[in-house]
């Protein structure tokens, strides 16, 4: 168990990376797992020592045995209390899922068409890449087992449905669902098509239960685990509705005020100038990425263009001579990657500025990059303030 803090300790505190955040995720979702499995062994230790001292049985080793259980099961309990909490970006959570939900459907073409119903207001505190990825894995995970379980039946229909809702919940309340505290919080449900979302708390399983009673039995297990630890690692609880155990997932997230500034730790990065405006070219596949980002930098004052792929940002950096001040370029594209496009950009034009950005590739593989004029790098998933400085340090110095 020790070393498994250590590992926990070190994913937490090593670079900010794709890699680094999966398994700080999968170590969290197994000590989640870990701690529900430990209260069940405790809560049958417990009956079994009550039967044997009923009948004046020896109870001498299965007592040793319950504090065994117990000092485990409290190391368990501080290992997920101790860690850091995410550094998160202010999001407006509606924009974030509906976006995820475009996502997921281009992805999955053939996959039934989710209703949304997020009509709510709802801001939270959370790490955008990370969220993103977790509701878009629990669609795919959830359309899995529809698929098997209508294995031969014509494909369409509204088969399932995200609902997004706004509850208060009293102390005893969160302490049911084992959130951090009361308050406020938004909930995003995702169920079959007509059905309600649960009201009655006691309704409401951990996710990582559902591992263990066997209802997501066909999911892969590691995913599943890190699914878990990715919602716990932004104070988020994940949950399925027991009504529906092998079609559902409930997303609790602590709601932000709507007066928190938007993105305070960016404020000294902010493009200020207004007879100076400045235009970014964001060049990245995944439009998820797009719908965040885009957001963000139009808050820290920015124009943004958008290209899909690298052919498509040669072609927008061919039509718009002299008025795209800084390219962020995703290193990792289908068709014509960083490396190429960067490459015909300085074909172009020789003082173009580009930020490369990747979450996989290794620094030699960027570096021929770097030694030939890219203004930086920065490795996914950074933080908004991470960006936004390093965008204000380029476009300072031109």
């Amino acid at each position: 168990m020790e070393d498994l803090k250590e590992a926990l300790q070190l994913a937490a505190l090593q670079e900010n990376s794709q890699e680094a955040n999966a398994l700080r995720s999968l170590l969290l979702g197994l000590c989640q797992q870990c701690a529900v499995a430990l209260q069940k062994a405790n809560s049958y230790q417990e009956l079994i020592l009550d039967e044997l001292d009923a009948h004046r049985g020896n109870t001498a080793y299965l007592a040793k045995a319950q504090r065994e259980l117990s000092a485990i099961q409290v190391l368990v309990t501080q290992i997920l209390q101790d860690l850091p909490p995410v550094e998160g970006e202010r999001l407006n959570f509606p924009r974030l899922v509906l976006a995820v939900l475009e996502h997921f459907q281009k992805r999955h073409p053939k996959a039934p068409r989710v209703q949304a119903d997020l009509d709510q207001t709802a801001f939270i505190l959370a790490d955008p890449f990370e969220t993103q990825e977790l509701i878009l894995h629990l669609l795919e995970g959830m359309d899995h087992l529809r698929a098997e379980r209508a294995a031969g039946a014509p494909e369409g229909g509204n088969a399932w449905q995200a609902i997004l809702e706004n509850r208060t919940f009293s102390r005893q309340e969160a302490s049911l669902l084992r959130l951090r505290d009361e308050g406020e919080f938004t909930l995003l449900h995702i169920l079959p098509a007509g059905a309600s979302p649960q009201k009655d708390l006691r309704r409401l399983k951990p996710f990582s239960q559902c591992l263990q009673e066997g209802e997501a039995d066909s999911l892969p297990l590691l995913a599943t685990l890190q699914w878990c630890g990715s919602a716990a690692h932004n104070a988020a609880g994940l949950f399925f509705d027991g009504d529906h155990p092998r079609e559902s997932a409930v997303l609790i997230f602590p709601l932000l005020p709507e007066d928190v500034a938007v993105h305070a730790n960016t404020s000294p990065y902010r493009w200020q100038d207004s007879q100076d405006p400045k235009t970014i070219l964001l060049v990245d596949d995944e439009d998820m990425i797009w719908d965040v980002l885009s957001d963000m930098l139009q808050d820290l004052g920015y124009q943004v263009l958008l290209a899909g792929d690298g052919k498509e940002a040669v072609e927008i950096y061919r039509s718009n001579p002299g008025a795209i001040d800084l390219v962020i370029l995703d290193m990792l594209m289908p068709n014509m990657g960083g490396r190429e496009t960067f490459f015909l950009l300085k074909e172009l034009d020789p003082q173009v500025r580009v930020l490369a950005s990747s979450g996989y590739v290794s620094q030699e593989e960027i570096q021929d990059v770097m030694d030939s004029g890219a203004a930086g790098f920065l490795r996914k998933p950074y933080h908004i303030s991470d960006l936004a400085r390093k965008i204000k340090e380029i476009l300072g110095n031109g």
